[in-house]
């Protein structure tokens, strides 16, 4: 199945070795990067790979651009004085993979020879699919003039053929239907029951409602609930609410929104007997296939500070594809 090859998406650079790969893409720039080592480098060390070239101007200095993305998603974007060294964080969903570290270069640079010295430090426990990158620099004097662009690229030494989720197909062409998949996770002090989740398949694009339905055993003035959806090791969503009120919570990873999840509120006081848990799910048509496959954690707790319901959700794409 298509989850088992995304599984591996938890697998660390076991091996630390990356291997990078690099052009000058500078068409009408002024400086040119003839050589870049070295080209293999190691997971959790600091690690400086210097591009070295020439420049047909002098240049009194300039600004940075550099960009890192992992498939589409944009790891680090920022910019900064080329003539001053500066660190930047390379971050996926709040957790650090690492960073690039801009050395500097050397000011006033003249016209001939020039270096461009860059530290990279990969996180030894970053997962093998976001050790694939693209990483852009590129730079403009003072003056205006196109400087420099340098394109490189990175990936395990090692590298097996395994998809990052990222870049796997949207659901637009493995289709819109997402299978759900249920279970109540109350223990013996939960006084809330789940006994049913209706419907159990669901369409991307539109606003679902899923209802589960199940029995109390005593009147509840109210509460509070705590809502977590992951996709593979990333929490997309983490929040909580009052149980009687409704809460839409958005659903994003690197800051763009791949749905959200509606609680839609209890009708409380709610008598002893009878209960109904509705949720409206939202998950984008293009979201990509492998963050279609989440888990849903909803918990809830009575104003007296029982608990009052734990059910578990699980999705994915209702068509998994054999590879």
């Amino acid at each position: 199945m298509k989850s088992a090859v995304f599984a591996l998406l938890a697998g660390a650079c076991q091996a630390g070795d990356i291997a990078v790969t690099w052009a000058d893409c500078g068409k009408d720039t002024h400086g040119h990067i003839t050589d870049l080592q070295p080209t293999k480098i190691k997971t959790g060390e600091d690690q400086t790979i210097t591009g070295t070239g020439n420049v047909d101007e002098d240049v009194a200095g300039g600004t940075f651009k550099f960009t890192v993305k992992a498939g589409w998603l944009t790891v680090l974007s920022d910019s900064g004085d080329i003539c001053e060294p500066k660190k930047m964080d390379i971050k996926a969903m709040g957790m650090s993979l690492g960073f690039v570290s801009w050395g500097g270069m050397k000011c006033p640079l003249a016209k001939g020879t020039m270096s461009v010295p860059m530290t990279i430090h990969l996180s030894s426990s970053i997962p093998s699919s976001l050790a694939r990158t693209t990483m852009d620099a590129t730079a403009v004097a003072t003056n205006g003039d196109k400087l420099l662009c340098l394109s490189s690229s990175t990936a395990p030494a090692a590298a097996v053929a395994v998809p990052a989720p990222w870049v796997s197909d949207s659901l637009k062409t493995t289709g819109s239907r997402i299978k759900l998949t249920w279970a109540d996770c109350g223990g013996g002090s939960t006084h809330g029951t789940i006994k049913d989740v209706e419907p159990t398949t669901i369409s991307t694009g539109e606003d679902q409602t899923v209802t589960g339905t199940g029995s109390v055993d005593e009147d509840v003035a109210g509460g509070t609930f705590k809502f977590t959806v992951k996709a593979g090791w990333f929490t997309v969503l983490s929040e909580s609410g009052d149980i009687c009120k409704p809460k839409t919570m958005d659903i994003k990873a690197m800051g763009m929104s791949l749905g959200t999840v509606s609680w839609e509120g209890m009708k409380c006081p709610l008598a002893k007997g009878t209960m109904s848990v509705p949720m409206t799910i939202h998950l984008s048509s293009s979201i990509p296939s492998s963050l279609a496959r989440t888990t849903m954690d909803a918990t809830a707790v009575a104003t007296n500070g029982d608990k009052l319901l734990c059910m578990s959700t699980t999705t994915a794409p209702a068509a998994d594809v054999l590879v």
